[in-house]
């Protein structure tokens, strides 16, 4: 999913309620609103902003989280994974929360990402047969006849 053109369409009065859900003094909400429509510089010409959020100021992250909340209950509430979901079970493997944040944000495959540093390091051979599965090494060392050294 592409949310790319996503924060150039928010409705400010939508995003401002979510706000206000988190938010409860009115001298914050008051400011954020403010920022909101502010506007911006356009070859020296302030235009208005009657939708969207300013992006890559030190406000946006935040909004965007707040605004993103309803969105990834959503997802949830439908088992789809996405990377957040894909961080917090990184996290919860003992992944440094660099890697995991790297990891989970990657658009490459699961056979791709299975020869990751976040892999290996928070999916150990330990946890791996703690989840059911055998080590072919494992069962080789077992298997094969032993060899003789003269």
């Amino acid at each position: 999913m592409d949310l790319s053109k996503f924060f150039d369409r928010v409705q400010h009065d939508v995003l401002m309620s979510r706000v206000a859900r988190k938010v409860r003094d009115k001298r914050v909400l008051r400011l954020i609103g403010r920022y909101l429509r502010a506007g911006m510089m356009v070859e020296g010409v302030l235009q208005s902003s009657p939708e969207g959020t300013p992006q890559g100021g030190p406000l946006s992250p935040l909004l965007a989280n707040i605004l993103l909340d309803d969105l990834e209950k959503e997802l949830e509430r439908r088992g789809l994974p996405f990377v957040r979901t894909r961080v917090q079970n990184l996290l919860a493997l003992g992944v440094p929360r660099r890697q995991a944040f790297r990891h989970a944000k990657s658009r490459q495959g699961p056979w791709h990402m299975a020869k990751t540093i976040a892999s290996g390091v928070g999916m150990t051979n330990a946890w791996l047969h703690d989840q059911g599965l055998v080590s072919l090494k494992s069962l080789w060392v077992k298997r094969a006849p032993l060899r003789r050294t003269a």
